[in-house]
């Protein structure tokens, strides 16, 4: 618990940088500017995710590190391979004028593919730096990475005329450096490890080693891909599916709702996700059970979720407009029909580390997939019969909502049914 309320102060302040300054950048940039830059950062998250296959999460299975750092090398290849192939699909995609919106316009949608190159080796330097314990090193590039993205969009305006440039600038640059500190952290660790640099790059080329660490963690392709890919649509779907039917303003107060009202899950259920499972591991290699410490963390999560959606679901509407501005209010609005779905996604989230320790990848996908095609099926035969933003929502929140109860309640029963010998760990 105590590295869960590390962790949990660190993420929170570092998102508390950025909702302290969303009121100066709400009256800086319009809610269209905000559309197209949750649409950039929708779209960068979803292929983001797609180029590592996720063998970053096999990071923390080895006990040896060198073996660990293999896993490194694979999702670094993968990386730079999805970050070439989505340049050339976005060099295609632009020339020929598919999409008429302001960000396919502009040559800024060519930042999508460095995105996913720098975005994915932080995802996998973040995960190193867990499986490690190094949490004051992650939050202090959390905290870091949120003081530079507000720094540069703030700064922006003053400079070029104010538009989603400047929000994607900051996010982009934040990254960067991010990277680069990661970067210089990671081989003083080697040092330590007294594991040199020539013999890291010889593996990384070494075509036998690759083809040894791809196969022997391919459930992370063939299933943890997918759960993960329908995770994070489901995350990052709004912006990108709203964008299809309506304008970049209402995509931008969808977005904006979307945004604050979940920083409860990226704050505090992230932090319980890597604790959750370092601690689980833990149990599991000591012939422990883990029904007790799931529950716990069960009812952890359910108190903290319950006790935030009553305090917060009647005065919504209100602080949107106090805080960001008038034209905000209806983001308020937004956000109290997704309050439900975003409660749950609060519980589910770190519990959802069971699928993985006992190789029941498939069952994930299967109630994630599901989930999102009914989903996709509700909100579409919604706009078909309204045309109404809220009504869309409504039907999504719904569909989502029911997703996660699937997903509590099927953690429960794995934990419930396994013996320790099921939890496999190499």
């Amino acid at each position: 618990m105590k590295n869960v309320l590390i962790l949990s102060f660190g993420s929170a302040l570092s998102q508390l940088i950025i909702v302290a300054c969303t009121p100066l950048l709400s009256r800086l940039y319009g809610t269209a500017d905000f559309g197209n830059f949750y649409l950039f950062v929708s779209i960068s998250s979803i292929l983001t995710c797609v180029s590592t296959l996720k063998y970053e999460l096999a990071i923390f299975l080895p006990k040896d590190v060198e073996d660990s750092l293999k896993v490194v090398n694979v999702s670094f290849l993968f990386i730079i391979f999805f970050a070439v192939l989505s340049f050339l699909c976005f060099s295609i995609i632009w020339l020929g004028s598919w999409f008429e919106s302001a960000l396919f316009s502009s040559s800024i949608v060519f930042l999508v593919p460095f995105t996913i190159l720098v975005a994915g080796a932080v995802s996998v330097f973040n995960l190193w730096f867990n499986r490690e314990k190094k949490y004051k090193t992650l939050i202090f590039i959390a905290i870091l990475q949120s003081a530079l993205n507000v720094a540069i969009c703030l700064t922006y305006p003053h400079f070029f005329s104010s538009t989603f440039v400047g929000l994607i600038l900051g996010y982009v640059g934040s990254l960067i450096i991010s990277l680069m500190i990661y970067c210089t952290l990671f081989f003083n660790f080697l040092k330590g490890y007294l594991i040199s640099y020539s013999s890291l790059f010889r593996n990384f080329f070494k075509l036998s080693a690759l083809r040894a660490t791809i196969r022997k963690y391919s459930s992370f392709p063939k299933f943890t891909l997918w759960s993960e890919l329908f995770m994070i649509f489901s995350q990052q779907f709004l912006p990108f599916f709203f964008s299809l039917f309506f304008l970049p303003s209402i995509v931008g107060l969808i977005s904006m709702a979307n945004r604050l009202l979940r920083l409860p899950v990226i704050m505090i259920s992230n932090s319980f996700w890597s604790i959750f499972r370092n601690s689980a591991m833990e149990n599991v290699h000591s012939g422990l059970g883990l029904e007790i410490f799931f529950l716990k963390t069960l009812r952890k999560l359910c108190l903290l979720a319950l006790f935030g959606s009553i305090t917060s679901i009647f005065f919504l509407p209100y602080l949107f407009q106090f805080f960001l501005g008038e034209e905000w209010r209806m983001a308020g609005r937004f956000a109290q029909i997704s309050l439900i779905a975003v409660a749950l996604e609060f519980v589910s989230f770190p519990l959802t580390n069971v699928f993985v320790m006992t190789k029941k990848q498939h069952l994930l996908f299967k109630i994630q997939s599901g989930g999102f095609l009914v989903a996709i099926v509700g909100i579409f035969a919604t706009y078909q019969l309204t045309k109404n933003p809220f009504c869309c929502l409504v039907s999504y929140s719904s569909c989502v909502s029911l997703q996660h109860l699937f997903l509590i309640f099927a953690s429960y029963k794995i934990v419930k049914r396994s013996n320790t010998s099921d939890f496999i760990f190499t």
